[in-house]
């Protein structure tokens, strides 16, 4: 069949438009995923967590207090949801589902670099088995009820935000609170938020920290408000949290003393995006791949940045930490198979006066934030820079262990 010439070169205009707009459309659809929510309905989705609320039974962790900020303006509102986690001993067992990291090599390398724990404190919990399941034990050595009762501080040493990575749901994803655990039981007030589209936190998108440090602001205005910024105030956070964190902790003259583990750092950088796609979508990868790969992210990446109207060449926690002297300590394991270990030191050489870089031989994304060494160095960098007249407590967690076990867990 003969197709008219008017026809052909109307199909041979649309064929050459498609083919000139289609990397344009791979870009669009690239930044749309950049900036997409994680939280589940954006936001549509319900809060349901409300202050004075008992929790206790959705939780395997005793949070005192849930609330509910509203954070940003017009276009740009949102519900930011945290969470209180007052110092006292929390012993206790906690579960993850770490499902899809079958071959757990970090899992291992953990259980091997660390002793058991030798003595629990019983908590009502049950647990039904997951596949690859996480179960960490945070422990004390030859505690009771009463020790417990009697460490119990009464006053907060100071208040630390701690800020979870991209998909992050305090309520839901239990990864930092083993870290929350700690940092309560060494005697700190821990304020745990879901980042503005995140968890039960609402926002159509998120913003890699243009509208997350505004919001962390009006967070730490709030804790003042509800007399809940008790002593000197530190944040600390991981992976896209740890961003977080630099760049609120460069904004406000309030928070003296950052820690950030595992961060990324200029957002056009397209090694996290396709190390995360290469482990967990494959089959995205391999697409993303015979599209142009690497460069084809970045057109994407550079695509999220316009429309957020930022620079991805010097937006980034490198540049935002040049603005302050405020102390940083950065943590990172050689073997980070999602940021990259070199993100933490361009951040370091971008301002290295007040930064201490610390790396972990062998540990990836995920491993170091249950070892004790990490968790030792966080203790020091907060009780020297938040509680400067304190007396050094160098071995505060000696005896403080985990335990990771895959096999059915129950409870009572």
């Amino acid at each position: 069949m003969r197709i008219p010439t008017r026809r052909f070169g109307f199909a041979i205009l649309f064929l050459l438009l498609s083919i000139f707009t289609l990397p344009g459309c791979l870009q669009g659809i690239i930044a749309d995923q950049v900036l997409k929510a994680p939280n589940p309905t954006a936001s549509n989705f319900t809060i349901k967590v409300k202050a004075n609320e008992d929790i206790s039974r959705d939780i395997p962790f005793l949070f005192d207090a849930a609330n509910v900020l509203p954070v940003g303006r017009g276009k740009h509102a949102a519900l930011m949801t945290y969470f209180v986690v007052e110092p006292k001993p929390n012993f206790y067992y906690v579960h993850s589902d770490f499902s899809l990291h079958d071959d757990k090599p970090w899992e291992k390398a953990v259980r091997d670099a660390e002793p058991m724990p030798i003595a629990t404190h019983n908590r009502t919990i049950s647990a039904d088995y997951l596949p690859y399941q996480l179960c960490i034990t945070i422990s004390h050595p030859a505690v009771n009820e009463t020790t417990l009762r009697q460490k119990y501080i009464a006053k907060p040493r100071g208040t630390i935000i701690l800020l979870q990575g991209h998909s992050g749901y305090t309520r839901k994803e239990p990864y930092l609170w083993p870290l929350a655990a700690v940092l309560s039981n060494q005697g700190y007030r821990v304020i745990m938020p879901d980042l503005r589209g995140q968890g039960d936190s609402t926002g159509e998108q998120i913003t890699f920290g243009k509208l997350e440090t505004h919001d962390l602001k009006q967070l730490v205005d709030d804790l003042q408000d509800r007399n809940l910024l008790s002593g000197n105030l530190g944040i600390m956070g991981h992976s896209y949290g740890s961003m977080m964190s630099i760049f609120a902790g460069a904004n406000d003259p309030r928070i003296k003393a950052i820690a950030s583990i595992s961060p990324n750092n200029f957002m056009a950088d397209t090694t996290a995006p396709m190390n995360i796609a290469k482990i967990f979508h494959p089959e995205l990868y391999a697409t993303l791949q015979s599209l142009g790969g690497n460069n084809l992210v970045e057109d994407g990446l550079r695509e999220a940045a316009s429309r957020l109207r930022v620079n991805p060449d010097t937006f980034s926690p490198s540049t935002a930490i040049t603005k302050t002297q405020t102390p940083l300590l950065l943590l990172h394991g050689t073997s980070d198979q999602i940021c990259p270990s070199y993100a933490s030191e361009q951040i370091q050489t971008a301002r290295p006066k007040n930064t201490t870089r610390i790396t972990f031989p062998g540990d990836d994304h995920w491993s170091l934030l249950y070892k004790q060494a990490t968790w030792q160095s966080i203790v020091n960098f907060f009780d020297t820079n938040l509680n400067p007249a304190a007396a050094p407590r160098t071995n505060a967690i000696a005896g403080l262990h985990y335990q990771p076990m895959s096999h059915q867990v129950s409870m009572h």
